[in-house]
């Protein structure tokens, strides 16, 4: 049978696709239901490796993450996500560049996104590593994947972080647990319990909100003020600075962007 009879065979008489076959809906169904069980386990594992890490944190003080009490060194800021999820991201380097202003910040990043991220001043080294290697199976047979993580972790070691700022999702918090900093801050909801040093209150919007609009929304994170602790303050005074600071970038001239963009292009 050839490939346009494959294709004819396929529809019915008006031209619309036949439905699937029972055996083939029967087929997604299992394998959604798998990744659900497996989903929940790794969540259930990784809950109780941050309960051990919860635990080993029990009796310490930390100093309020203010310019006063912290002096950290070096600041690794993890987001990996793609494009225009990184550059509302960026307003956050920023912020902190400001706040620290004698630290060295890193960002870790997805290898196709890095790349927008290259020419900010703000930062001192730009890392990259794609974690969705590891959403087949498959890759945990693959030695080249855990020769990558193990480089990865290395090399985040390597670098002493004094703060890891998880900015979205698990993969970030997981990671900055592996990159060995001591004090760690992010939206508690978006990392797996007990990962974060300093979790934060909120988490990311719903799941057809666009991000921008969240990212700037600072009555959200002002109103917390009031009921946080001092180091939480600390954060979401970094986060309103950063938001207002994209609100500032909103309303300059498109065109002055675009030249500078096309000077960057042509050098």
């Amino acid at each position: 049978m050839s490939y346009r009879e494959e294709q004819l065979s396929n529809v019915d008489d008006y031209g619309y696709p036949l439905a699937p076959a029972v055996s083939w809906q029967r087929r997604k169904r299992i394998i959604h239901t798998s990744r659900s069980i497996v989903g929940k386990i790794i969540y259930l594992l990784m809950s109780i490796i941050g309960g051990f890490l919860w635990l080993g944190r029990r009796g310490k003080r930390y100093p309020p993450l203010t310019p006063a009490t912290f002096h950290p060194r070096r600041i690794l800021v993890i987001r990996l996500d793609l494009i225009g999820d990184l550059v509302l991201s960026l307003t956050v380097v920023r912020a902190l560049k400001r706040t620290y202003p004698e630290a060295e910040i890193d960002l870790l990043a997805l290898p196709a996104s890095a790349r927008v991220a290259s020419y900010d001043p703000n930062l001192s080294e730009i890392i990259t590593y794609d974690p969705n290697i590891w959403r087949r199976p498959k890759a945990l047979l693959q030695p080249k994947n855990w020769r990558e993580a193990i480089s990865l972790r290395r090399r985040l070691r390597g670098r002493h972080y004094d703060l890891a700022v998880s900015v979205y999702a698990n993969w970030a918090a997981v990671l900055a647990v592996l990159s060995g900093a001591p004090r760690r801050v992010g939206y508690g909801r978006e990392g797996y319990p007990g990962f974060m040093t300093d979790s934060l209150p909120g988490g990311i919007p719903g799941r057809w909100r666009h991000w921008a609009p969240w990212t700037t929304n600072t009555k959200s994170i002002t109103a917390w003020r009031s009921r946080t602790r001092p180091a939480q303050r600390s954060l979401l005074k970094i986060a309103s600075r950063a938001s207002t600071s994209m609100k500032r970038r909103a309303r300059r001239p498109s065109n002055c962007c675009s030249s500078m963009a096309c000077n960057r292009i042509s050098h």
